[in-house]
């Protein structure tokens, strides 16, 4: 650019603002290794998009603020250094960057840390970003409470996930992780499931929710279709829509009694469910379109004693051919054995689904797993 030129200005072959403050587009073909020139503040958005040569980028020490998807599909990106002041990321700000192995921050910065290459807030409770080539298995530090918005988005090479002590889950926080299998949780800790958070991880098979989940947002699984078996607990009050939309491969599904409200369209598509067990005493409305697709000829809707006739009766829910009550029933294999100790229900000799009840009857969970995380308290086994 001109020196001349009222609008722009590139001291090192970098388009700027006049003023030097604002980074508007790096070249596509310039140094795999860059560190922003000392004026600039502000990445601009898409700035660095689709720079496929850069590995390697240092924000210096004046910038604050990195754009709307400003370094979108740096493949090769590796490294990303935060300087002293860096406060604030737009959306999506290294969307499909896959290469990312580390975020190095300055200790100088007030608003962000890392650990292991891993990108938070400065005292560790949120978990902003993982880097995409990070690893394939990784456990939550106790102190996040947090996953933020896309945090693990697009991170494909990830298969097990352990959150320790996380209440929230934000919106599309493990979206797209193609290879994520294993979730699970300490149980007693979250509480919302954030929209899209789960949304075509068409890996995952194992994710039991623990009791204290509430709300579980709009597409949360949906397109999360090797799912077999799931069960929300007593405390989830809402379903989002699209939740379980296009999930063909689930086939026994619990839903505790707590829930009032299922959201449109939530098991679209759910073709090979052929157990529902709803453990609300009186049907709550729902759309036409909830259970779309799902074959309600075979699958059975299975409700507390006491709520088959209203069951039968009432709109949408009648279209189940088969309602009735499932009971609780006996173990009936002398070589099984069960122990319980420290919070654990150990079972041996079983190799089938066990599901857990309260003494009132209520299904809390249903697995194949031989261990069982559960709260001090009496309870009932079914072994199918």
């Amino acid at each position: 650019v001109y020196a001349e030129n009222p609008s722009f200005a590139t001291p090192d072959g970098t388009l700027l603002s006049k003023d030097g403050t604002v980074l508007l587009a790096y070249p596509n073909a310039k140094n795999a290794v860059y560190t922003t020139y000392p004026t600039v503040t502000t990445i601009g958005d898409h700035a660095f998009a689709g720079c496929e040569n850069l590995t390697e980028i240092t924000l210096s020490n004046n910038v604050t603020t990195v754009g709307l998807e400003a370094f979108a599909n740096c493949e090769a990106l590796q490294t990303v250094r935060l300087g002293d002041n860096t406060s604030t990321f737009k959306e999506r700000p290294f969307y499909h960057c896959t290469a990312i192995r580390s975020f190095l921050v300055s200790e100088n910065n007030q608003n962000f840390s890392s650990e292991d290459g891993i990108l938070f807030d400065k005292d560790t409770t949120i978990l902003i970003r993982f880097p995409n080539a990070f690893s394939s298995f990784y456990v939550t530090p106790p102190t996040v409470k947090t996953i933020a918005t896309e945090a693990f988005a697009s991170c494909a090479d990830l298969k097990e996930l352990g959150l320790s002590q996380v209440e929230e889950i934000g919106d599309a926080a493990f979206e797209l992780c193609s290879g994520l299998q294993i979730v699970s949780f300490e149980h007693g800790y979250l509480k919302r499931i954030g929209a899209r958070a789960f949304k075509d991880c068409t890996s995952l098979v194992g994710i039991t929710l623990p009791i204290s989940l509430i709300e579980i947002g709009d597409d949360a699984f949906n397109n999360c279709y090797d799912i077999v078996s799931l069960i929300l607990p007593e405390a989830t009050k809402s379903v989002g829509e699209r939740c379980f939309y296009g999930n063909s491969g689930l086939q026994d599904f619990t839903i505790g009694a707590g829930v009032e409200s299922v959201g449109s369209q939530a098991f679209y598509g759910c073709s090979k469910l052929q157990k529902l067990y709803f453990n609300v005493p009186k049907p709550i409305s729902i759309d036409a379109n909830v259970f779309e697709y799902v074959d309600k000829t075979n699958c059975q809707l299975i409700v507390p004693n006491e709520s088959v006739e209203l069951y039968r009766q009432a709109d949408v829910w009648s279209d189940f051919l088969s309602i009735h009550d499932g009971g609780v029933g006996n173990v009936g294999a002398s070589s099984v054995s069960v122990a319980a100790h420290n919070g654990e229900i150990r079972i041996s000799g079983w190799h089938g689904v066990v599901k857990l009840y309260s003494l009132s009857g209520a299904l809390l969970q249903s697995t194949t797993a031989a261990t069982i995380n559960a709260p001090r308290g009496a309870y009932l086994l079914q072994a199918d």
